[in-house]
C-alpha cells in the first residue's frame, strides 16, 4: 500500500473509504469527507459545504479546524 494508491483509484472513479488523523492529508485527496465524533456522524460533505456549516466558509479554514467546530472540541 501507498499513500498515492487512494488519489490514484479516487481519480479513476472509484469510491474510496479512507480514515486518518492526518486531516490536512484527507483535505487534500478526498472530494468528500465525513466527519465522526465517538462513533456518531456529525457531519458530512464537500469541504466547501463542512465549511459552510460550520460557519467557517473564510479562507484559509482547514479540515482540522472545521473538525474541532463540528465536533465541539474548539
Amino acid at each position: 500500500w501507498r499513500p498515492t494508491t487512494p488519489s490514484r483509484r479516487a481519480r479513476a472513479g472509484a469510491a474510496c473509504l479512507l480514515s486518518s488523523p492526518l486531516l490536512h492529508w484527507v483535505e487534500g485527496i478526498c472530494p468528500r469527507v465525513i466527519i465522526r465524533d465517538k462513533g456518531q456522524k456529525v457531519a458530512d460533505g464537500t469541504f466547501e459545504e463542512l465549511a459552510s456549516l460550520s460557519d467557517l466558509a473564510t479562507a484559509g479554514s482547514s479540515l482540522e479546524q472545521i473538525f474541532l467546530r463540528v465536533t465541539g472540541h474548539s
